[in-house]
């Protein structure tokens, strides 16, 4: 494998599906994804990773040294948004929508971290919200 190429697949993002949400096949994954990146010799350390935040799926990331980050995927933020969402008003509804994108579309983590802590103090003025606080 040429240089250029191993230094373009050490840059990519990886994407898994997964039909069975149990721990074990979290585990395997990312267990088979390291065993193939060592075989071809590109280290596979991540500082994030975006999923589901379901348990079996957070457990599952102790098989990585370092501590990655888990990172909830855009997808499943906006499905819980709309689970909770049925028992929010329209005005707050579209609030936490919007709030949302613009967490989503953050330029970094310093930022990213400025948003969440000025749209959980927003949030904690609705008495509608204050419990929903707690998913971002």
């Amino acid at each position: 494998m040429d240089d250029d190429v191993t230094s373009q697949c050490s840059s990519t993002e990886y994407l898994a599906i997964t039909s069975h949400e149990s721990e074990q096949n979290f585990k395997r994954f990312y267990e088979t994804l390291c065993s193939l990146c060592n075989m071809i010799n590109i280290p596979f350390k991540p500082d994030y990773i975006a999923q589901d935040g379901c348990l079996a799926s957070l457990n599952a990331i102790n098989v990585f040294q370092n501590k990655a980050l888990i990172v909830m995927c855009y997808f499943h933020v906006l499905k819980n948004v709309k689970e909770f969402s049925r028992k929010l008003t329209k005005n707050n509804f579209d609030m936490v929508l919007s709030d949302i994108k613009e967490l989503h579309y953050s330029k970094n983590f310093v930022e990213y971290e400025v948003n969440k802590h000025n749209i959980q103090t927003k949030w904690f003025n609705y008495p509608e919200l204050k419990d929903f606080t707690g998913y971002l």
